[in-house]
């Protein structure tokens, strides 16, 4: 009976310290289980990133922040950083792009260049609010609307706010011009005017 017990007594210290080790080594591959996710999936998710838009733009950077990086397995992010250096797009296709917005908290994009149809932009931004509220702008120069519009024809901005810009433009033709007034606003990633009366007499005379 006394051998049994000092066999217990000597036991007991060496089960703690297995035990101590089985608990380090779950412990361990647990921190792992966390941490890889963590290093892993912001990077895929960037290139992933990376590959659609490189489809229409010149990509500089693309940062993806998550936590826990889990839910990005489940196509949400919360927050995505990109610098891109030139994009190119049709008219229509713009609202394909701002679609993308949609699975992140936050949204931050700077584009250095635009080409959207004929018309280009520069120091393009994107901006989303950690409360949704989606916000752009760029800077649109006189000679870049000349560039985009037929001989004869002149556009200059008058005034722009609350998401819309407005535009003046005038049609020359053997020494006769009409005018009038457009409102210019981007509608579900398209570009919409409204185009109000004549400001000039039709067929007044330009000298």
């Amino acid at each position: 009976m006394h051998t049994n017990a000092l066999a217990s007594g000597a036991m007991a210290p060496q089960r703690r310290r297995l035990f101590t080790v089985i608990a380090g080594v779950v412990a361990a591959l647990l921190l792992v289980l966390l941490l890889l996710p963590q290093l892993i999936l912001p990077g895929v998710a960037a290139d992933h990133i990376r590959g659609k838009l490189a489809k229409h733009a010149t990509v500089v950077s693309v940062h993806v922040g998550a936590f826990p990086a889990l839910e990005l397995l489940f196509g949400h992010a919360d927050s995505v950083t990109v610098h891109l250096s030139h994009v190119q797009v049709a008219s229509g296709q713009a609202g394909g792009l701002i679609s993308m917005t949609s699975n992140t908290d936050g949204l931050d994009v700077l584009a250095d260049s635009v080409q959207i149809g004929p018309l280009e932009l520069t120091q393009a931004r994107v901006h989303k609010a950690s409360g949704g509220e989606l916000s752009a702008s760029g800077t649109l120069t006189q000679a870049s609307i000349a560039a985009a519009l037929p001989p004869g024809v002149a556009v200059t901005p008058i005034a722009s706010g609350d998401g819309k810009l407005l535009l003046r433009g005038q049609l020359s033709a053997f020494g006769f011009a009409v005018g009038a007034d457009a409102v210019l606003e981007a509608l579900n990633g398209k570009l919409v005017n409204e185009t109000s009366a004549p400001i000039s007499p039709a067929g007044s005379i330009t000298s």
